[in-house]
């Protein structure tokens, strides 16, 4: 008995003592909860049933999806056919790109018109080129009127906006203007959620000034892992450290637990194939090291509570 008492003190005491020894902590463990991917895309190489099998796969239980800009050959409204087909798996979002404005307003005044979208995609203000993935350079303003058009309409609706803006592709002119711009249109719309897709390639540094000066600033943290980013060279910001998320995005994830969304952006069928599941788990591994209602938050919390949807 003696000897086993012992034993359990030590036991006991090298517990306590091993973190202060600089012995290793067990890995978190991966986040098993459901997860909402806040912003994705439908491409014409996949078809919805094969992105239900992959979602169901890396359990996401919805998806909000918009129609791909690269998905030539499909219309917007394959969106509301695909939620048709599988009720509850994805929310369809407006889509407004297309080749011109022209053409855009015509698409998003027919989705409008329709009632059968319930959100809205992201609006390009700016989209740099990328020749590797065949994407064009888009620059707008928040008042071009197929951009306004669509952004009243979420507005209306009480959904968030989402715009895709790669402050990293920016030369040193254009980010004061286009930041300038943001924090312009965030200050006229302060009872109005907008949402940066891709974290609007932010540093850690200025997404704090941004969630600290605009309560209705939201990020979405599509093509932020190693996984999703690969080899590219386009900017993407990188949360990661090794397979959790760096101390200074982590930290800016606990102080604003209620602003940050899970979302992968999935715009080709490569993607979807390639990319998707090794991201979905990575980000499971990084929300396991989160507190849990932090963790709960990013994955599907605070998706339902923009877009009202039932947990």
């Amino acid at each position: 008995m003696r000897i086993r008492v012992k034993s359990f003190v030590a036991f006991l005491t090298f517990f306590i003592a091993a973190p202060l020894l600089g012995v290793p902590a067990a890995p978190a463990q991966p986040y098993s909860d459901y997860i909402i991917d806040a912003h994705s895309q439908l491409d014409a190489g996949i078809a919805p049933s094969r992105i239900v099998s992959l979602m169901d796969e890396v359990g996401v239980k919805t998806t909000l999806l918009s129609l791909s800009a690269q998905a030539r050959s499909l219309l917007p409204i394959e969106v509301v056919n695909a939620a048709d087909q599988f009720p509850g798996r994805f929310i369809p979002a407006i889509d407004s790109k297309a080749v011109n404005e022209t053409v855009s307003m015509r698409r998003v005044e027919a989705e409008i018109e329709s009632g059968k979208y319930q959100a809205v995609g992201e609006v390009l203000i700016f989209h740099e080129a990328k020749p590797a993935a065949h994407a064009e350079r888009f620059t707008y303003a928040f008042d071009t009127p197929f951009i306004a058009k669509t952004l009243d309409y979420a507005f209306a609706n009480h959904w968030p906006a989402i715009a895709h803006i790669e402050f990293t592709a920016m030369t040193a002119t254009e980010k004061p203007f286009y930041q300038n711009m943001l924090e312009t249109e965030l200050n006229a719309q302060p009872d109005n959620a907008f949402a940066l897709n891709n974290l609007g390639q932010l540093t850690p540094d200025l997404a704090g000034t941004l969630l600290a000066g605009h309560k209705n600033l939201y990020l979405l943290t599509s093509t932020t892992s190693p996984a999703a980013i690969g080899r590219t060279k386009y900017g993407w910001t990188n949360m990661f450290q090794g397979s959790d998320l760096s101390p200074a995005w982590k930290q800016l994830v606990e102080r604003y637990p209620d602003r940050f969304l899970l979302a992968f952006d999935n715009v080709t069928a490569e993607r979807w194939e390639r990319t998707y599941v090794p991201d979905v788990r990575m980000w499971r591994q990084a929300l396991g090291d989160l507190p849990p209602d932090v963790a709960r938050a990013m994955a599907h919390g605070n998706a339902e509570r923009l877009w009202h949807l039932t947990p």
